[in-house]
């Protein structure tokens, strides 16, 4: 789209006696109102999409849980634990592999 107005433009600015002013005035009108429609198209596709109901983004953190023999850690909204390593250590990830939930923080 960028490109082919530059086109216009170049073409105006070093042969405008090949194409006559009213020509290219009407391209580069013709190509503005095919942007204009576009940017319309996509704002009202995002409106569309955001008033069909998209789930509101939940927050948790990572909450530390106990009892007499150890700890361990699991989301707050759901209660899954973190995902682990393939060495058996806990990744605290930013997003809950179960929920999705994003995570704020590791509650100590």
């Amino acid at each position: 789209m960028l490109n082919k107005l530059r086109d216009i433009f170049l073409r105006a600015l070093y042969e405008p006696h090949k194409y006559g002013n009213n020509a290219l005035i009407a391209e580069w009108n013709a190509e503005c109102e095919r942007i204009q429609q576009i940017k319309d198209d996509l704002v009202r596709e995002a409106r569309e999409q955001t008033a069909s109901g998209y789930e509101p983004i939940v927050y948790a953190k990572w909450e530390r849980k106990e009892n007499d023999i150890c700890y361990w850690y699991e989301c707050s909204n759901c209660g899954e634990e973190p995902p682990h390593s393939e060495y058996g250590q806990e990744y605290y990830s930013p997003r809950c592999p179960a929920c999705g939930a994003h995570m704020s923080f590791i509650e100590e």
